[in-house]
């Protein structure tokens, strides 16, 4: 699989991988926070497919919002969040640890596929799975981080209580407006 990019107006544009019928069978194989895939991921090479699809999906997903928060998301429920995925699937996630039944996941598919159907799309494709739950102030990642070379300068940094006036960007906006002021002089 090779990601290409298009440039637009600025922008950059990655290309999306194809669709996949068996993601979800993937997965299962290789992904420890998988619960369950219902529905189907249907085949979809072209880019524009492939963001259509993308569109209805976020279609479905705003649809039943009222409906999820109602009754699925927390508080009232375990739900933590759901969207979709860029793989062409929308995801419904549990915290970690989370004791989970095949008939509360019923429920919240079937809201998923109602809304989904409106739009004439059957079988729409929701996984299921876990994600680690990030408390406010707790750091995600868990790596440390071990500096070598300068640790003089970190002290420096570390000690120094004087805010900074600094405003990110600043100099090199002045810059750049200060180069096309004398641009246009010429």
């Amino acid at each position: 699989m090779s990601i290409n990019s298009t440039s637009y107006a600025g922008a950059e544009q990655v290309d999306l991988p194809d669709f996949d019928p068996q993601i979800f069978d993937q997965l299962e194989e290789r992904d420890d926070n998988y619960i369950l895939g219902k529905g189907k991921v249907p085949l979809i090479a072209s880019e524009s497919g492939k963001r259509a699809w993308l569109n209805d999906l976020n279609n479905v997903k705003t649809g039943v919002k009222e409906e999820m928060t109602a009754e699925y998301m927390r508080p009232n429920g375990s739900v933590m969040s759901y969207g979709y995925n860029y793989q062409g699937y929308l995801s419904v996630q549990f915290p970690v640890g989370t004791e989970l039944n095949e008939s509360m996941m019923d429920g919240i598919y079937s809201i998923f596929n109602e809304e989904a159907m409106e739009d004439n799309i059957s079988d729409v494709p929701v996984l299921f799975e876990y994600s680690p739950e990030i408390t406010v102030g707790e750091s995600f990642d868990t790596v440390d981080y071990e500096i070598i070379d300068e640790p003089e300068i970190i002290n420096e940094t570390a000690n120094n209580t004087e805010p900074s006036h600094n405003i990110p960007g600043f100099t090199f906006l002045i810059t750049i407006l200060a180069f096309l002021i004398a641009s246009g002089k010429r």
